[in-house]
């Protein structure tokens, strides 16, 4: 198995196990996002998405028109907005603020979560 096939499986497995959480506990989903946006786990949620996405992108960033191209996009846009969360923190909390505080937005997330990740899986190398 290539490290791109590695990345892309257990990224989709992961984003799966995300999305059946958000799905089931939003409630949890919610409390993380308060205390996030309370300056709480702010350090640590940034430097993990910064190194996540670097991983990802280092690892993955097939270009061509197929399945694995939706990983190399959410790769880059993981490693973005680590980039982002360290030098505009600030701008990101207001958003999340605006934004991301609502059950039934949390409930839409997972179900998109679960139905991408599923393809991703079912269509991966």
């Amino acid at each position: 198995m290539s490290i791109a096939s590695f990345i892309e499986r257990g990224f989709a497995l992961g984003y799966f196990g995300m999305g059946l959480s958000l799905l089931i506990n939003p409630q949890l989903w919610l409390e993380f996002i308060d205390g996030y946006v309370k300056g709480k786990r702010y350090f640590a949620v940034s430097f993990i998405t910064l190194f996540l996405g670097s991983f990802m992108v280092a690892g993955h960033n097939t270009w061509e028109v197929s399945p694995q191209l939706i990983t190399t996009i959410i790769s880059w846009i993981t490693f973005i907005k680590g980039v982002l969360l360290f030098l505009y923190p600030n701008i990101i909390i207001a958003l999340i603020k605006a934004i991301a505080p609502k059950k039934a937005l949390i409930q839409a997330e997972a179900i998109m979560v679960i139905l991408l990740s599923s393809y991703i899986l079912y269509y991966s190398v």
